[in-house]
Formats: structure tokens, sequence, C-alpha cells
């Protein structure tokens, strides 16, 4: 409704005025929108210079999807409940989305999820992977996306909560926002059990 709406413009302006200009910032409509509402609020949020608007609508019609994409000089991101690169050929080839999110843990692993971003970028869309998952789930992202020349940002939690660095051998290094890829094999980085033995029945 236009009073939720309001409340919801005035939440972004207060970020833009705190942060600046020179700060992204993105939000996320969890697919809450009809295809007029989520270009009404697409062209509203405008003049605060968003990053990207995620999933203002459900991705599984491309057409309604591209509507809202073309509509909107706000880009327009989704993916995360699309599934192997099947799922996400319609929208690119379609150009239904500006930017996709793939998410390493539900679209099959790395290679799928690469195989998702190389078609994206063939067609000159960036990726900025859904990630709000575990320090293993962030490992394998960040991997990926330092391979990939369409890698615009990547998603991920850091501190929390006090476990995450207790189930790796060694933290998440974290310098100005920018994780810092470890150097070791595989991942880089690999399970503390005891500390996963440790957080089994952990409270979210």
């Amino acid at each position: 409704d236009r009073k939720t709406e309001r409340e919801g413009l005035a939440v972004v302006r207060a970020m833009r005025d705190a942060v600046g200009e020179e700060v992204d910032i993105a939000v996320d409509a969890g697919g809450r929108f009809s295809v007029e509402s989520a270009i009404r609020i697409g062209q509203l949020l405008e003049e605060y210079h968003l990053l990207f608007l995620e999933e203002p609508i459900p991705p599984e019609n491309p057409a309604a999807l591209a509507r809202v994409t073309v509509a909107s000089s706000t880009p327009i991101a989704t993916g995360e409940r699309l599934f192997t690169r099947h799922g996400f050929r319609q929208i690119i080839e379609e150009g239904a989305v500006s930017i996709i999110q793939p998410d390493v843990v539900r679209t099959g692993g790395i290679t799928e999820t690469r195989k998702i971003a190389v078609l994206a970028d063939t067609h000159y869309i960036p990726i900025s992977p859904h990630n709000p998952n575990s320090p293993i789930s962030t490992l394998a992202s960040a991997h990926l996306c330092a391979s990939q020349p369409n890698f615009t940002i990547l998603e991920f939690r850091w501190r929390d909560r006090p476990w995450r660095d207790d189930i790796l051998t060694a933290p998440l290094e974290v310098d100005s926002g920018h994780l810092i890829l470890p150097s070791g094999p595989g991942l880089g980085i690999d399970l503390n059990m005891a500390g996963v033995r440790k957080h089994l029945r952990c409270e979210w």
C-alpha cells in the first residue's frame, strides 16, 4: 500500500543521506511487488542511484520481469530462486534483468555457477552472487568471482555470529569491505571439525 511505500522510500532516503553518494546501496524487495508497483517503485528509487533493486517481482516470468527492467533506470537483479544454467538461460537471453545473482549452493556448485556467469558475460550482464550462507559458500563464491570479468559485488555475512570463525582453520580476512582470497590449496581454508561439532546445535 502507499503508506508502506512511503515508509520504505523514507528509509532509502535516510540511508543515502547517511552514507553519501560514495557508498553503494542495494534494496531487496523479496519478490513482493506486482509488475505495476515494481515499475513505480523502481522509478521512485532512481534519484537514490541504487546499485540495484533485487527481486521486485519473482523471476519465473521473464516477460513480466523484462517489463520492470525496461521501465526503470534502477538496475534490476534476480537469481536466488533459479537453478542451474537452464533456469537462467531465458532471463539472460531475453535481457529480462540487469544483474544476475546465482547462488553457488543452489545452482549446482562452482562449475555450474561459472557456466551461468559465462553465459551472462556473453550478453554483457554482470553477476552479483547471492550468498547469505556459510563461510565455505563465501569462499567458493569469492574464488568464482575472482575468475569472472563480469563480477560486480559479492554478498556475504561476516561477524554476524561469533562461531563463524570457529568452524574454519583460519578466519576470513576482510580489509575495508574487501574479502581477501586465501592462497592455500582448494578454497584456501579448511573446516575445523572440532569447531563444527561444537556448534552443530547453534541457535540462529
